[in-house]
């Protein structure tokens, strides 16, 4: 990526080649919803001084700046993942596309998901942890210490 020619920190002549680096004037948005049962997301960022426009989208897990921009728009769902099983925490493993350390964490303090991705976990059988619910012994998944 090159910076934007408006940057104030650019050196003076720069000229940008592509898409630049975000600057003061780029404007960012992302979105992600479930669609057939799979998640989906999408993102937008323009630049309206150097006119560069991006956009990219898929299926599954949302890139983090995506979900990092979700969750500070909408706020976050807490998910319990635990009461399943090996099995069951494989499943929502898969279905968020998470580390082994992600996994171990959500099991212990509970999934901070994205409204989409509550969403999806609840259709799959994992309900929102009620708010303020405190677990005086957490259960651990295999191997997470």
């Amino acid at each position: 990526m090159s910076r934007c020619p408006h940057d104030p920190a650019a050196p003076p002549g720069t000229v940008a080649f592509g898409p630049c680096e975000p600057c003061g004037h780029c404007a960012f948005s992302a979105r992600q919803w479930v669609a057939d049962g799979r998640l989906r997301w999408a993102s937008r960022r323009d630049c309206g001084a150097c006119a560069y426009g991006g956009a990219e989208g898929g299926a599954g897990p949302a890139p983090a700046h995506v979900r990092a921009y979700v969750l500070r728009r909408e706020g976050a769902v807490v998910v319990n993942p635990g009461g399943r099983g090996a099995a069951g925490l494989r499943e929502f493993r898969e279905l968020l596309g998470l580390g082994h350390g992600e996994l171990c964490g959500a099991v212990r303090d509970g999934y901070r998901a994205t409204p989409a991705e509550a969403r999806l976990v609840a259709a799959a059988g994992w309900p929102p942890r009620p708010p303020g619910e405190v677990r005086p012994d957490p259960a651990r998944g295999p191997g997470c210490g």
